[in-house]
């Protein structure tokens, strides 16, 4: 599955890597797999003013410091965490994952209509003031728990 994405304030490009479902990239040492909101369970979609989950997977193998201080969508008020709050250390040579379940990313009060296959873009910002811009499908992706980082 092809996943766009952009950077900003990025010293080493990002790559789009992998088929697994959802977009799945690598950023500045940090790998992002299975980005995905989660797929409406309505067949008109999520409608305007919705509360959408976002799910993703993040592996720090950069070997430094890494922590996810702020997420965004331009299709919604606001991106926070359902549990807790950002910023979020991430674990060196760990996954943490985001998932249905567990603490997990949220777009608040959705400002349009987002049917299943939809795609829309999100920002995930991290303390080094670089950013991974994406574009995340409505799906419901069922990930194979990767053995290691790939």
């Amino acid at each position: 599955m092809a996943a766009a994405l952009l950077a900003t304030s990025c010293a080493t490009s990002p790559t789009t890597v992998g088929d697994s479902p959802g977009t799945n990239l690598e950023f500045d040492g940090v790998k992002i797999r299975y980005a995905h909101l989660e797929a409406p369970k309505d067949p008109d979609g999520w409608e305007q003013g919705d509360d959408v989950p976002l799910y993703v997977w993040l592996h720090n193998s950069s070997g430094e410091p890494r922590r996810l201080v702020g997420a965004s969508s331009p299709v919604a008020s606001a991106v926070t965490l359902s549990e807790g709050a950002l910023p979020m250390d991430l674990p060196t040579m760990e996954w943490l994952q985001l998932e249905r379940g567990q603490p997990h990313l949220v777009l608040h009060d959705i400002e349009e209509q987002v049917r299943g296959a939809e795609f829309v873009t999100v920002t995930l910002t991290f303390a080094t003031g670089k950013e991974a811009v994406m574009q995340v499908e409505a799906v419901d992706p069922q990930p194979d728990p990767p053995a290691s980082p790939t």
